[in-house]
């Protein structure tokens, strides 16, 4: 038995990425792995506190939520957040990143402000357009947090690179989207926030979602779901900083070897502003 999957969603899995691999690098902004020393991967010591929920429990799981419609997918479609989008800067590890702070809003209730990662990423790299890790948008959201959407002197305009915006009035006010929980290990640098499937797995199981690092692709997305893909075989779903036309509205499901991160971190809770 398979997942319910949506009506276009790309099944990227080995055989897919060979075939379109120019197209899906080609549109790939962001990630940059070059720097990366991959034998430290396995290595680090998990994040102690994950509950890691059985093998044998996940199909009757995912068959629970399906059945309930309480994906993080359902979350985002039945509130109508689209998916958001980059364009042309390299700020995909900020944007896998702070769409998991829209889905935790989403999750608690909260009114839906857009949030911009740009602020993240042009404030971290002082507006240059350049790559980096989802360990390294996590940490900044975790101590200074995100600025909403908008172009009042507290807000960050999309797309906008120019970090002297990080002034007083926009700093204060990112401080009140700070992400509060998570599964980051603050003591590691910020391309070793390695998880392994079954920790992520666990995650998105119990509605936490992570943003996902993937050197195949060299891309950062964010993991919503996980789902099965054939019998004891089991692929996340994705949604991406593409915008709405690539995939389902931005979702698609990793499947095989390409679902596997090579960094990974979980955000459950944030500073709960409402507006």
């Amino acid at each position: 038995m398979t997942s319910q999957f949506y009506a276009n969603e790309l099944i990227i899995d080995d055989d897919y990425e060979v075939a379109h691999r120019d197209s899906l690098m080609g549109m790939a902004r962001g990630y940059d792995p070059s720097s990366v020393d991959l034998s430290i991967y396995g290595m680090m010591n998990p994040p102690s506190q994950i509950q890691i929920i059985p093998r044998s429990e996940w199909s009757d799981r995912i068959r629970e939520k399906e059945r309930t419609k309480s994906r993080l997918s359902d979350l985002l479609l039945r509130a109508d957040i689209p998916s958001m989008n980059q364009a042309s800067d390299g700020y995909c590890w900020a944007y896998s990143t702070v769409g998991c702070l829209q889905v935790v809003r989403e999750f608690n209730g909260l009114p839906f402000i857009p949030l911009n990662p740009h602020s993240v990423a042009a404030t971290i790299k002082r507006g240059a357009n350049q790559g980096g890790w989802c360990g390294l948008s996590g940490r900044f959201v975790m101590e200074r947090g995100v600025a909403p959407m908008g172009t009042g002197e507290s807000e960050w305009p999309e797309l906008s690179r120019d970090y002297q915006r990080h002034e007083p009035r926009c700093r204060e006010r990112m401080k009140q989207f700070l992400a509060t929980e998570g599964w980051i290990d603050l003591g590691l640098r910020d391309y070793e926030q390695a998880m392994s499937f079954d920790m992520v797995a666990s995650c998105l199981l119990s509605n936490i979602p992570c943003a996902l690092d993937f050197d195949w692709w060299r891309h950062s997305v964010m993991g919503l779901d996980l789902v099965e893909t054939g019998r004891n075989a089991f692929g996340i779903r994705i949604r991406n900083s593409w915008g709405n036309g690539w995939g389902e509205k931005g979702f698609s499901i990793l499947a095989g070897s390409k679902a596997i991160p090579n960094g990974a971190i979980g955000l459950r809770a944030m500073r709960g502003v409402a507006a």
